[in-house]
């Protein structure tokens, strides 16, 4: 198996582990350097308990049990004078190494005496330094008032030789380390196969989606942010695959949509000047004809750019719907009076609405080409109705023809689209129309929809607002 050392997966392992190795070091070196000061601030700290439990006897007049047994446990000896320098109690568990016997050479204790009397101070402490290396005790010193007397207490703990102590730390700690290290090792691969696999599975997914792989299928599990992270990564990978579908059914009608009057303008330019000069009545019609054909092309660009830009500038005014409808319908059934297709209309009288005339005039007219487009039978019936409902009114266009699956019902709205068995170029318009429709629509807020079933025909409508005082 290759290893990759810039993978995820390493670089986890990695920087665990040189956390762990980093926190045993930094252990290493503080119990190195901070065992001596620790053990001896301890030290000191038994003997001022040890003092504070005579203190306690001495003010109770109770017997001196519990100082034994602490100097004992504790390799301590104490001493306890009167005002006259006399030893009243005197204790020893640590032999030759107690400073307070009187032939030692390592304890000035005629000078504490005179410290505690002569400066009032209450404690005294000293550190011993023995002529053997590493080998050292601590003495605290306090002046004790009872029953009228005054008591001077001393005592002496043994601080054990350190360096041995530190090494037998170090030698283990070496020994400890080595363990945690290995144990790290294993926990930090472990616990970055699970943290780095999911993510790593996820790059792989992505790089496939980067060369157009549209399949690649996320799932990364283990962590919610990772799962999260699929889920999207799933929903690009789809919505990707969709614009790449529109791109390609994009371009496909839009070069079918150029070649067609390109071929006929290129066509009839090579009729007229193959034409002699005395046939102006073919030139006339095959002038006709290119005229046609550029007007389509102007169309054609106008209602892409219409398409393209999402901020529609509107003029919006109050006007009658009823007279747009109905001269819109009018303008239809003349021109279409020859096809057979019956169109039949209720627009009820003096509906006035505020919009932009001309764009909703565009809707209308962009929902009867499509119900025109696809009536392919004779003696079907297209139907413009206006319909009020409480302070609304539906202006709906029904017709006849082929319909609409419901598989693609939802994707009426979208560029170019023309149904499954209908990309062909149809005489009525670019196959912009719906979408025009609907950016016009959500420009100005209003709702619309589309009902349909396949081959019974289908429902395109839109809701207004009426304008107050001018609804019968």
């Amino acid at each position: 198996m290759k290893f990759n050392f810039n993978s995820i997966r390493f670089k986890t392992w990695l920087y665990f582990t040189i956390f762990s190795i980093a926190v045993l070091v930094l252990s290493y070196f503080l119990q190195t350097l901070l065992v001596v000061p620790f053990y001896e601030n301890q030290r000191t700290a038994l003997a001022d308990s040890i003092i504070e439990e005579i203190i306690y006897s001495v003010e109770n007049d109770q017997d001196m049990s519990q100082v034994a047994s602490l100097s004992y446990n504790n390799m301590a000896c104490v001493s306890i004078f009167n005002d006259n320098d006399t030893s009243i109690y005197s204790i020893d568990n640590i032999g030759d190494s107690c400073v307070l016997n009187t032939y030692n050479s390592y304890f000035d204790l005629t000078t504490a005496f005179n410290t505690l009397k002569e400066d009032e101070r209450m404690v005294v402490r000293e550190v011993i330094n023995y002529n053997q290396k590493d080998r050292s005790s601590i003495v605290v010193g306090s002046k004790v008032k009872a029953n009228l007397f005054t008591y001077y207490v001393f005592v002496n703990v043994l601080i054990m030789p350190v360096s041995s102590t530190i090494t037998i730390l170090q030698n283990l700690l070496i020994l400890a380390s080595l363990i945690v290290i290995v144990v790290a090792f294993l926990i930090s691969w472990y616990f970055s196969s699970i943290v780095a696999g999911p993510i790593t599975r996820l790059k792989e997914g992505a790089d496939q989606l980067a060369i157009g792989n549209y399949q690649a299928i996320f799932t990364g599990k283990g962590y919610s942010e990772v799962e999260n992270l699929s889920e999207t990564l799933n929903i690009a990978s789809i919505r990707l695959s969709r614009l790449d579908e529109m791109r390609k059914e994009l371009f496909s009608n839009v070069s079918h949509d150029l070649k067609t009057p390109l071929t006929n303008i290129l066509l009839y330019s090579e009729l007229i000047d193959e034409l002699e000069d005395k046939d102006d009545k073919k030139r006339k019609e095959y002038l006709a004809v290119i005229q046609k054909e550029s007007h389509y092309l102007s169309q054609l660009v106008a209602d892409m750019e219409l398409i393209s830009d999402r901020s529609l500038e509107l003029n919006k005014t109050i006007f009658s719907l009823t007279e747009l409808l109905e001269t819109l319908f009018a303008t239809f059934l003349k021109s279409n009076n020859q096809i057979g297709i019956k169109m039949l209309s209720s627009i009820p009288n003096d509906i006035y609405v505020e919009a932009d005339s001309l764009k909703i005039e565009q809707v209308v007219r962009n929902f009867l080409l499509n119900a025109i487009t696809y009536n392919s039978k004779p003696q079907n019936k297209i139907e413009l109705n206006l319909k009020k409902k409480g302070t609304k009114v539906i202006v709906e266009v029904i017709d006849q023809g082929d319909g609409i699956s419901e598989e693609e019902l939802y994707l009426v709205w979208d560029r170019y689209y023309r149904g499954s068995s209908n990309f062909h170029r149809q005489k009525s318009g670019s196959g912009l129309g719906l979408s025009i429709a609907k950016s016009i629509l959500e420009q100005h807020n209003l709702n619309y929809g589309v009902e349909s079933e396949k081959g019974k025909g289908s429902r395109f409508y839109f809701e207004m607002e009426v304008i107050d005082g001018h609804i019968s």
